[in-house]
């Protein structure tokens, strides 16, 4: 049982990892292209308006910087826009060979989402298994604490709730309300767990 719980966490794991790599993953050519594109566009309009820029004092403002280094830009490109062109689109084809589009992007992270979420149901009802009627309050799967059957239940965190002592009848001991209560709190807790690994 140990070990198959070893094997599920090493699925976590693996799931995990990818969904970090996709978060990480840039865009595609065609959502960075036009960008690059309307630069260059703005960049050649620059120079045309301005020219090269040459007369006046040297300049000292970032801003002025930075128009400066568009009208660079803007003279190659009146210069030989298709070399330039053809440079820029190889340039950011071979930056974006590897990339997702953004909806793609987000299909597959809720996919990894889901399929981790279900490995951790799967790894809390396997530690079930072992635990049997000898059930204590403990954390849960990080993956799986932020899920609303796993909030639903605060003892099965820390152990911090528990039943008023008002309603402790003289019939039992706090004790058996607590442990009647935990088990109830665990078959309602297990039966939503169930719902996410079906």
């Amino acid at each position: 049982m140990a070990m198959n719980i070893e094997t599920i966490d090493t699925e976590i794991r693996h799931l995990q990892q990818e969904a970090v790599a996709v978060e990480h993953t840039g865009p595609t050519f065609d959502e960075v292209w036009p960008q690059v594109e309307r630069q260059l566009t703005d960049a050649e309009a620059l120079f045309r308006r301005h020219g090269p820029q040459l007369s006046g004092m040297p300049p000292v403002l970032p801003e002025h910087l930075i128009q400066q280094h568009q009208a660079a830009v803007g003279a190659a490109l009146v210069a030989n826009k298709k070399a330039v062109l053809d440079s820029e689109r190889a340039r950011i084809k071979a930056q974006t060979e590897h990339g997702i589009s953004a909806a793609d992007k987000r299909q597959r992270i809720a996919e990894l989402r889901a399929a981790i979420l279900k490995a951790a149901a799967k790894r809390e009802l396997e530690l079930r298994k072992v635990e049997g009627a000898e059930f204590m309050p403990r954390p849960v799967h990080p993956e799986l604490a932020s899920t609303s059957a796993a909030r639903s239940s605060a003892w099965l965190v820390d152990g911090s709730s528990a039943t008023s002592t008002s309603v402790v009848s003289a019939r039992h001991s706090v004790g058996e309300v607590l442990s009647h209560h935990f088990q109830s709190q665990r078959f309602y807790i297990t039966c939503r767990i169930r719902d996410l690994v079906e």
